[in-house]
């Protein structure tokens, strides 16, 4: 079987188990503006099969931020992220360097460190559903 996903073809792996496989691909896509559509393509006429998946993604993305740089004291960055949420099952995950420590997340500062994951030892944030700005 294979995936279509922007007018390129994708080979579905078979998976460990009778019935399953994985497809594990790099494209571009923006969940703010597009809708993902993957349509299978088989070549027998009729199959009939259940899905679940997880989906992740990884971007590199720019974003405005602020450093600040005083003496005898730690320097201290600001970013601020333009996240919208699109879907209601949507969450983002940021990778941070090893030397950032006493982090804080805050939206329209408020602090919501307390709402979110900051994982010290792997060295990620995770922004769950609900602490995303959601525009209507």
């Amino acid at each position: 079987m294979t995936a279509e996903i922007g007018g390129s073809y994708y080979s579905i792996s078979n998976g460990p188990g009778s019935g399953t496989g994985s497809l594990n691909i790099s494209a571009p896509f923006s969940p703010n503006k597009t809708q993902l559509n993957i349509p299978i393509i088989n070549n027998r006429s009729s199959v009939i099969f259940n899905v679940s998946y997880v989906f992740s993604s990884s971007n590199y993305f720019f974003s405005d931020g602020l450093l600040t740089i005083k003496e005898l004291i730690d320097n201290e960055w600001k970013l601020s992220p333009n996240i919208q949420r699109f879907y209601n099952n949507y969450t983002v995950e940021f990778a941070y360097p090893q030397q950032w420590e006493n982090l804080i997340v805050k939206r329209n500062n408020i602090d919501i460190s307390s709402s979110v994951t900051i994982d010290t030892r792997n060295k990620i944030i995770i922004l769950p559903n609900n602490t995303i700005w959601e525009y209507y």
